[in-house]
């Protein structure tokens, strides 16, 4: 199979060429997988474990890119493939190293609760809480104004940056912003009752990612969707290289 690092270009590949490609890679995955010797169980992070792992990464990410972005079901379908396919990978490595993980996905992977629902049902974070339980701690930023990198589409189009104003009343990020520090976090698993309360509650939010829709903004219930928040006064977008 011929490796892609450009999945903008590949996606303008025919939907028929993009499936076949996905089938040799999961044909791919079960001849590493079948190379197994007779008899004997893996070796949990062993040579033979972890080239399966890769050929499983790449028949992954070959399902994923036979995305049709025309149809609003088949991007659903990719979105809650990526997110379980993460939840997996992740899954994978903590327990064939024994290692802590840090995970650094956008908000709306990391947590329990997205801002787009109806493209992304279940999040990584979901999956992964219900695999980990309390192993898991989900990590949420907001920010209250400043500038970020996105695209007018996910997947094609070049990074620019987007200035967005000061949060406003009625937003998440507004309440946040009067805490007395310029920049905080907070445990939400610890907060009092009244703050609790407050938390459950979803309201407006930016919610900045590789695309950004002004208006109307999405909803978050911050205490529904993280287990710690990091609430920063402003941000400024990153210098492309």
């Amino acid at each position: 199979m011929r490796p892609f690092d450009d999945i903008c270009g590949y996606l303008s590949l025919p939907l028929a060429e993009r499936k076949e490609n996905a089938a040799r890679a999961q044909e791919a995955l079960d001849l590493v997988a079948g190379q197994q010797n007779a008899g004997r169980q893996p070796e949990a992070g062993g040579d033979h474990a972890w080239t399966v792992q890769h050929a499983r990464n790449i028949a992954q990410t070959f399902a994923f890119a036979t995305v049709d972005l025309a149809d609003p079901a088949s991007v659903t379908a990719a979105e809650r493939l990526r997110d379980q396919a993460m939840a997996d990978n992740v899954l994978w490595w903590q327990r064939n190293t024994g290692h802590k993980v840090l995970l650094s996905p956008h908000n709306g992977h990391v947590g329990y609760r997205s801002t787009h629902p109806d493209m992304y049902p279940r999040t990584q974070g979901a999956l992964l809480r219900d695999r980990l339980g309390r192993g898991y701690a989900a990590i949420g930023f907001s920010f209250a104004g400043g500038s970020f990198l996105t695209k007018d589409t996910s997947l094609d189009g070049e990074w620019k940056p987007v200035t967005v104003p000061a949060a406003r009343p009625g937003m998440n990020e507004h309440s946040l912003d009067r805490v007395r520090h310029r920049d905080f976090y907070l445990d939400l698993r610890t907060a009092p009752a009244a703050a609790r309360t407050w938390l459950d509650r979803a309201r407006p939010v930016y919610d900045a990612g590789s695309t950004f829709i002004p208006e109307p903004l999405p909803v978050l219930a911050l205490g529904r969707a993280y287990d710690v928040l990091v609430h920063l006064h402003r941000v400024r977008s990153a210098d492309p290289l």
